[in-house]
């Protein structure tokens, strides 16, 4: 007994002898070498996107698997709804009518127990929804017109079950498109356009809810915010770009060519991959990069048009 506690001994203060003397264990050699991180490789995106397919008259909310590449028809019970945005309580809040109704309302739907809920309804359309992660304010468009002009950007106290005006005085040539929160500081981005349909007459503006003071950052389209609300990935001339909030600069993350359309980018899983859509063929096609642009993947819908993306986990 005696001897075998001698060699446990001896044994221990070799393995501790070998463990001081290695040099992986030195904290001064991991700060002297550190490790490089690799470059991320292409991963299928697992994740559901979701998408507005418009079809004739009308616009339908469709998902598509991005592993499989299965498209699926959200709900058929809610006619004319695009503009999808999904939360982190697996709700999609989209803008629709029925054939009754002339103006687009703000509608919900729970993609647990299947049923859907209108949330805001006046008569006028009201587009473009996005709510805070919480879901407790919703930021939208209101319009006069389906065509959009003299546009306000609202925001929705959903507690308190009133709207407030966010910018507004527009001319009958300008839009407000796509809001986005920017959670951690109470303000809101969205695209001021002029003039026809291009992205290239287009700014990025944010606006504090608070003091409701504007501030044009960049031009361009599709603005997006970052997990960490410190980047804005937006579309111009044909390219997906990301710009950085903090000191204006910006950089090109997808340059397809002026002819394909990029357009309303949306940051992927942790932000290691963007998806956006771009026009093949006359149908807008989504495409999948990494985020440093690199190993493009296009999902076939077949003939379907693909606008509006947004993502779920």
């Amino acid at each position: 007994m005696r001897f075998s506690i001698i060699i446990f001994l001896i044994l221990s203060l070799i393995t501790c002898g070998v463990n001081l003397a290695d040099p992986t264990n030195d904290p001064s050699s991991e700060i002297s070498n550190p490790e490089q991180p690799e470059q991320p490789s292409w991963q299928p995106f697992t994740g559901k996107i979701y998408f507005s397919h418009p079809y004739g008259q009308s616009s339908d909310i469709y998902s598509v698997n991005g592993q499989t590449g299965v498209v699926k028809q959200e709900f058929s019970s809610v006619s004319d709804s695009y503009m999808p945005k999904v939360n982190d309580y697996e709700v999609i809040l989209f803008s629709s009518r029925n054939s009754t109704a002339p103006f687009f309302s703000i509608q919900s739907f729970d993609l647990r127990g299947l049923n859907n809920t209108i949330i805001l309804n006046q008569n006028k359309n009201m587009l473009y929804p996005n709510a805070t992660e919480s879901g407790h304010r919703i930021a939208y468009v209101i319009s006069s017109s389906e065509n959009g002009g003299r546009d306000s950007l609202m925001y929705y106290d959903v507690a308190g079950d009133s709207s407030s005006v966010l910018y507004a005085g527009l001319s009958s040539d300008q839009f407000i498109k796509g809001p986005v929160w920017n959670n951690a500081a109470s303000k809101v981005y969205f695209q001021l356009q002029v003039g026809a349909i291009d992205n290239n007459n287009s700014t990025i503006v944010e606006v504090d809810v608070v003091s409701k003071v504007s501030n044009p950052l960049t031009t361009g389209s599709f603005p997006q915010l970052n997990s960490t609300n410190q980047k804005i990935l937006y579309a111009k001339n044909g390219a997906i770009y990301e710009y950085t909030i903090s000191n204006g600069s910006f950089s090109v993350i997808a340059n397809t060519g002026l002819n394909s359309k990029a357009n309303n980018p949306v940051y992927l899983e942790f932000g290691a991959q963007i998806a956006f859509t771009a026009l093949h063929n006359n149908y807008y096609k989504i495409h999948i990069v990494n985020y440093n642009g690199t190993n493009l993947h296009r999902l076939e819908l077949g003939n379907m048009d693909a606008v509006y993306l947004d993502w779920q986990n």
